[in-house]
């Protein structure tokens, strides 16, 4: 910068400050207090291209495709509605609520989160029964294309799955998290609660502090381990790729 626009720059500071004190002066302040320069000084240092930084999340728009087949006796069978009837009618701990749907605007959420949480969401929906969290979540990792098969994934208990996902590191990242933070995850988190005397659970977030399986829940397990759930969580790798034309997960080896 040449040294005449140096001069001319503060001859423009000092007539600018001049003027704000003449103001002050009229209103019976002595002195004016200046916490910062004025705006227009930036752009005189130098700072042309300043711009307010602003927070902002941006949607993601991805869509899904239809979910694979859930077995009637799962959806209508005596087991399940007498389940279903004990934990809305007796149990305290248990109750029906309401599917907030999938939190996209999170800026931690990416595409292959969102597309697994809004397929965990739909086979929610579809199955609207309790006691079967396992076959909801691996019929969500199936219909999303993670699991090429639903039988991918050990048969038996919930909490197996830590099994399944610790096997393949590549696929599954887990994640440390403390028990006060489960319900402030983002959508597409797997969280697998342990046995604690019982079967576990197993559900995907949706980022607004539910979870989603054979139904969605606002962490029960959590109230029903009075605090003392011990769990894994773990997220998709990022080798994972949302395919727009199959409305699918597809992993891409790196």
């Amino acid at each position: 910068m040449l040294v005449t626009d140096i001069r001319l720059i503060e001859q423009r500071k000092s007539l600018y400050r001049q003027h704000l004190l003449g103001d002050y002066k009229k209103q019976g302040i002595e002195k004016p207090v200046y916490t910062s320069e004025p705006v227009s000084c930036r752009v005189d240092k130098g700072e042309s291209s300043y711009k307010p930084q602003f927070s902002f999340n941006i949607s993601k728009n991805v869509s899904i495709g239809e979910i694979h087949s859930i077995p009637e006796s799962v959806k209508h069978g005596l087991y399940f509605k007498l389940s279903n009837w004990y934990l809305s009618n007796i149990s305290a701990i248990y109750k029906v609520v309401e599917n907030k749907g999938v939190n996209c605007a999170d800026s931690r959420v990416r595409d292959i989160d969102v597309c697994l949480a809004k397929y965990s969401q739909k086979v929610a929906q579809e199955m609207d029964v309790s006691s079967a969290c396992y076959t909801g979540v691996k019929h969500a990792l199936w219909s999303s294309g993670v699991l090429n098969d639903y039988s991918d994934m050990p048969r038996g208990s919930a909490h197996r799955a830590t099994e399944f996902f610790d096997a393949h590191p590549e696929k599954f990242e887990r994640i440390d998290v403390k028990l006060k933070d489960l319900n402030k995850l983002p959508a597409g988190y797997i969280v697998v609660y342990k046995r604690d005397g019982l079967d576990g659970h197993i559900a995907i977030t949706n980022g607004y502090g539910q979870e989603t399986s054979d139904c969605t829940d606002n962490m029960k397990w959590v109230q029903r381990q009075k605090g003392q759930a011990t769990f894994d969580v773990y997220k998709l790798t990022d080798g994972w790729k949302y395919n727009s034309a199959t409305k699918k997960l597809e992993f891409k080896q790196q």
